[in-house]
C-alpha cells in the first residue's frame, strides 16, 4: 500500500494521538467484522496491525477502490476486511483492465484487433462493477454510474440503484449517451428513486423524468444538478416545494420546461442556461419567496427568451448574465427591458447586489450607452464581469 513513496499504515501509527482518535468510539461500527483471536505462542511475534480492526476498515475506506481490494491479499486475516469496509465513493469509471506493457506488445504484434480489445474491458468493468455492489456489505456513501449508456443496461441500472438505496446511498451520479436522450430508448429515472428519502446529492447527465403525478420527490436532496435533461413542470413543481433543504440548483440545456416558480426557503445558488433552440427555452421563471437566495445565474438564451420575475429575494448579491438583448426582467417591485430602464430607479433589491456579470457587444454604440446607464443602478456594486457578443 505504497501511496505517494509513504506506507501510510506506518504514517498513522507514528502518532499515538491519531490511534487514539480512530480507535475511539467515534469509528462507525459494523455488524459484520471478522474476528481475530489474540491468543499467540510466546514466541510468536503479533501482528499488531491487523488486531485493530476498526482502525485497518477506516484506512481501506480512505484508500482509492482498487487499492483497497488489493489489500485483501496481504494476509489471510485481511480477507473479510474489503467487506466490510464503508465505500465512501464508487466510480465504474476507475475500474480499468491492468495489463503488463509486455502482454500488450505481444497483442498489437500479432495484430489483435484493439476494437475488440476495448469491448471486452467495457464489459469485464460493468460485471465487475455490478457484482461489487451486489455483494458489498458494508453502506456506500456515494456513487456514479457511467458506462451503461446503452438501452440493453438500463434494468442493470434500476437493479444497482436499488442495491445502492438498501446501502445508504446519499450522493448518486448518473451520465448516459446522448444517442439515445431524445427518444423513447432515453434512459428513464425508476419510479421507486423519486421517493428515496436518503438521496442528499443529485447529479444527471442525459436522462429523462417519468411523466407521472408526483405527490413528493427526493424530499431531503441539498444538491441537485441536471445536464441534458427531459423536464415536465409537473415535476419541478414537486420537487421544489418536497426539498425544502435545497440549497443548489443547476439546470444546463435541459428540455421540457415552460414556467419554473421557485418557493424554497434555503435555495442559495439557482442556475438556468437553456437549450440554444429557442422552442425549447423556457419561456417564464418567476421567484416567488427565496429567502437566502444569493446567486442568481441566467444564460444568455435564458434571458433572451425567458421572462424572469425576482419577488423576493432578499439575500441577493449575485446576478448574471445580464445580456443586453434580454426580452423582460422583473426584480421586486421594479421592471424594465433594455430599451427602458427608469422603472429601475428605487429598486431595493438591485441597491444590495454586489456583483454582476453582463454580455454586450462592445461594437454596438446602444449597448455601451445602456452599459453606462445600468451600472447606475447598483450603488452597492463590488465585482463586475463582461463577455464580449458579436
Amino acid at each position: 500500500m505504497n501511496t505517494g513513496g509513504s506506507d501510510p499504515i506506518r504514517l498513522l501509527f507514528t502518532s499515538s494521538i491519531f490511534y487514539n482518535v480512530v480507535a475511539s468510539n467515534n469509528a462507525p461500527s459494523q455488524p459484520h467484522l471478522p474476528q481475530i483471536s489474540h491468543r499467540h505462542k510466546r514466541s510468536e511475534k503479533i501482528d499488531h496491525i491487523s488486531t485493530c480492526l476498526r482502525l485497518l476498515i477506516t484506512i481501506l475506506s480512505l484508500l482509492p477502490l482498487k487499492d483497497a481490494a488489493r489489500c485483501s491479499v496481504l494476509s489471510r486475516r485481511w480477507r473479510s476486511l474489503w467487506p466490510a469496509t464503508p465505500l465512501i465513493h464508487l466510480d465504474d469509471a476507475s475500474l480499468n483492465l491492468e495489463e503488463p506493457k509486455s502482454s500488450r506488445k505481444r497483442k498489437s504484434a500479432r495484430g489483435s484487433s484493439s476494437s475488440s480489445s476495448s469491448r471486452d474491458e467495457e464489459s469485464w468493468c460493468r460485471q465487475a462493477f455490478f457484482d461489487i455492489i451486489a455483494a458489498h456489505q458494508a453502506p456506500v456513501k456515494s456513487c456514479r454510474v457511467s458506462r451503461f449508456d446503452h438501452p440493453i443496461f438500463y434494468p442493470t441500472v434500476d437493479l444497482m440503484i436499488r442495491n445502492l438505496m438498501n446501502k445508504g446511498l446519499q450522493f448518486l451520479a448518473l451520465s448516459f449517451s446522448s444517442v439515445y436522450s431524445n427518444s423513447k430508448f432515453g434512459y428513464k429515472l425508476p419510479n421507486f428513486l423519486l421517493s428515496y428519502a436518503n438521496l442528499k446529492q443529485l447529479d444527471l447527465y442525459f436522462c429523462q423524468i417519468p411523466d407521472l403525478s408526483y405527490s413528493s420527490v427526493f424530499p431531503n436532496l441539498v444538491v441537485v444538478s441536471m445536464r441534458f435533461v427531459n423536464l415536465n413542470d409537473k415535476f419541478m413543481a414537486c420537487l421544489l416545494s418536497s426539498c425544502l433543504n435545497l440549497e443548489f440548483m443547476k439546470l444546463h440545456h435541459c428540455t421540457g420546461l415552460q414556467t419554473i416558480k421557485i418557493s424554497s426557503p434555503k435555495l442559495r445558488i439557482f442556475i438556468l442556461n437553456d437549450n440554444f433552440r429557442a422552442f425549447s427555452c423556457t419561456k417564464e421563471l418567476i421567484i416567488q419567496e427565496a429567502p437566502n437566495l444569493e446567486h442568481l445565474m441566467l444564460g444568455e438564451n435564458t434571458t433572451k427568451a425567458t421572462n424572469v420575475t425576482v419577488s423576493n429575494a432578499p439575500k441577493l448579491q449575485k446576478l448574471g448574465f445580464i445580456c443586453l438583448s434580454l426580452t423582460e426582467f422583473r426584480i421586486g417591485e421594479a421592471w424594465f427591458r433594455i430599451d427602458d430602464l427608469s422603472n429601475l430607479l428605487g429598486s431595493t433589491i438591485m441597491g444590495r447586489v454586489k456583483s454582476i456579470a453582463i454580455k454586450m457587444n462592445f461594437n454596438d454604440e446602444k449597448h455601451k450607452s445602456i452599459f453606462l446607464s445600468l451600472l447606475e443602478f447598483f450603488p452597492c456594486l463590488e465585482s463586475l464581469s463582461i463577455m464580449h457578443r458579436g
